[in-house]
Parts: C-alpha cells; structure tokens; sequence
C-alpha cells in the first residue's frame, strides 16, 4: 500500500479545492492510503471527499496531551521559542512558517507528502517541516510573481521539494524564469475536471428566478481583489448607459463584499449587479447565463472558466496565466487586456454579434476536457 499524505487549507469553495476533488478521486483505495491534513475542518465541498480519504486536522502542540509533549520535548521547546518571536507585522508568508514551527510533526511516514495549497501558504512550510516523507512535492496553483513567492525564504523551500508540479504552463514559466536552477524538477500538472459529474450537478442545481429577459452575465468566484470584480462594475455601467438590457451576477463571497456593494451603489447599479453569495451548486447558473466573464488580475489556471468551457459559454477573460491555454481568442472565447476599456470592447463584442456568440459555443462543443492523470508522475 502506497501512503500519501496531502495538504491544503480548508474545503471551501474556490478553485484549489475544486480541482482536489476529481485528483483524489483518481487514487485506488486498494493501492493507496490517502491522508488528507487540513488546517481546518470542514468547508461545503468537505463532503465530497471520496469515502477512503481519511481527512484530519493539522495538529498544535496546544491540543496534544501532556503525555504526547513529553515525547517531543526538543520539538515543544522550538515552538515555544518561534511562538514567542512571533509579529504580525512579518509577512504572510513568513507568519506561515513560523505557524509550522508551532505545530508538532506528525509520527506516521509517507511514501508521497504533497503540498497542494502552495506557495504562499502553511501547507507549503508544513510538509517540508512537519512531515516525513520519501518524497515531497508541491503544487503550484498560483503565478509566483503575484503571490509573494519571489524570495530568498521562499527559494530556500522551494529547493527542498523533489517536484513541482505548476498547473499551466505559464505558471511553470513563471516559475523556472525566476529560479531557473530548478527547471529540471518542475512540470506541468493540469487541473482535473470532472465534466460529468459537473453536468450531473447543473440537473439538479438552483438558477435565476427574477424573470430577466435581458442578457444575464455571469461569474463565480470569491469576492477578492485578485477576482477583479471592482475592474468590470464600471464596464457594466457604460453599457447600461448605452441602451444594452444587462445583469451581472456573482457566485461567490469574500472579505471585499462590503466593498463592491459600495461600489454598486456608487455606480447606480442597484438591481443590476446581483450578488448570489457563495453557492456549493453554481452550474444552473451557469448552464443558464449567456455570456461568462472572468475579470482576473491574476490566477494560474482557473477552474471556473474551465466549467465555462463544460456548458460551452461564450466568455471574456483576461490575459492572465493559464488563459491561452484555455481558450484560443477569437476562435473560442475573447481574451483581453486587464484594463477596463479593453473588457468594455470585449464584452461590447459579444453583445452585438450574436454569430461569435455561436461560434464560440460550437468551437467549445468540440473540445475533449476530461483528463486522467497518470499517478506514476508522483514518483
């Protein structure tokens, strides 16, 4: 039996997690013994972790027993030490690592510990310090340009790790442009999706029910400034302005909600922009929507404009890592710059010509997106 321990944050919505899922799906519960650790416990997709992972809590020397801090005196005494030099004026990144040092190692070793929440994350730091593995590899689901990854603290882990697996190939770009020493060892790991059980879903999932009979655009994703929602609200507004018959609605939320609803007020826009909050069952939504708009400052590969493709929507993205290797412009999406009149020609595009509309669609229709990945690439 192969044992493999991964890591990441918590269950939530968001895209990370989303690719997780189908991943593990791929592991054999006859070959392999699949350890999920979690920062926290729970989240709306905790539930569908396959039945054969076994799911536990990161653990701190806080809540072991006295018994289990006497085994581990010497580990007990470095984490009181980090626990004490501790600022919350340090970096995130740096407050992650720190967190690691507070936390026990796990007694149970691995054939495989992979990172999966990485780079700007504790899971990132947990699995070079707190477990035991032959083999350690991390996940890289973000442009480490945009995450605070570009550093001496960063590159001393990142050398640590015997594979990197990015999720696009201009996230492993990225990667090898700024730390080129380590190209040998990195490799593109595309997220999985699993188209049918995202179709299966939509059957049975909530949608609209304003009755709108203008064009409904849509998005997903957590209210967070790297979604870029603040970038399309005045996009929205101009078209309004020009005669066009729209709503905007999200799937999602975030620390910034308060934020857009102040803008959506600012922007008169109340009635139009319609946030749904976080929804575990986004596809009627989506399967509904007429057009799908994705205004990133940055992602690495996103999954939600991948689900897109699954109900072959017509979109506008932006430029950002992963999106050419989704879409091809003009042929089955529109990919802009990240500035607004860009996202306003774009949008304005697709509103006007409802031939590219149905081109888009059928190009879309023509795509194989299911993968199964091949687990020998761990080793």
């Amino acid at each position: 039996m192969i044992k493999v321990a991964i890591v990441t944050k918590k269950m939530v919505i968001g895209g990370t997690e989303k690719a997780l899922i189908p991943m593990l799906k791929q592991f054999d519960p006859q070959e392999y013994e699949v350890d999920l650790y979690l920062q926290e416990l729970g989240g709306a997709l905790y539930e569908e972790l396959p039945e054969w992972v076994h799911a536990y809590k990161m653990p701190a020397f806080g809540e072991m027993s006295l018994k289990e801090k006497i085994r581990r005196p010497l580990r007990l005494g470095d984490a009181i030490l980090k626990r004490a030099s501790m600022n919350e004026d340090e970096p995130y990144y740096k407050q992650c690592e720190r967190a690691c040092h507070c936390m026990p190692m796990v007694e149970k070793e691995y054939d495989i510990a992979i990172a999966y929440h990485a780079p700007d994350a504790v899971p990132f730091f947990y699995v070079i310090h707190n477990l035991k593995a032959r083999q350690k590899i991390m996940w890289l689901h973000f442009d480490i340009e945009q995450t605070n990854a570009v550093n001496a603290l960063a590159k001393k882990y990142f050398s640590r790790y015997d594979k990197i697996f990015a999720v696009s190939n201009q996230a492993k770009e990225t990667f090898e442009r700024n730390y080129p020493e380590m190209a040998d060892k990195s490799e593109v790991f595309y997220n999985l999706v699993d188209t049918e059980g995202i179709i299966r879903q939509s059957e049975c999932a909530p949608s609209y029910q304003d009755g709108f009979s203008g064009i409904r655009i849509l998005s997903i994703g957590r209210l967070t400034e790297p979604k870029g929602y603040d970038l399309f609200l005045p996009v929205l507004r101009r078209l309004l302005d020009e005669g066009y018959d729209l709503r905007f609605y999200i799937c999602g939320d975030g620390e910034k909600r308060q934020e857009l609803e102040g803008q959506i007020r600012q922007l008169q826009l109340d009635g139009r922009v319609l946030l749904l909050g976080m929804q575990s069952n986004p596809y009627g939504f989506l399967k509904d929507c007429d057009i799908y708009v994705q205004p990133s400052r940055f992602e690495a590969f996103c999954t939600t404009t991948n689900e897109a493709r699954i109900f072959c929507k017509p979109v506008v993205v932006t430029d950002v890592c992963g999106m050419r290797e989704q879409f091809e412009d003009h042929v089955n999406g529109t990919i802009v710059s990240l500035e607004e009149d860009a996202l306003y020609d774009g949008v304005k595009e697709l509103l006007n010509d409802r031939k590219l509309r149905e081109t888009y669609s059928d190009n879309l229709a023509s795509l194989k997106l299911d993968r199964k990945i091949d687990l020998k690439k761990l080793f």
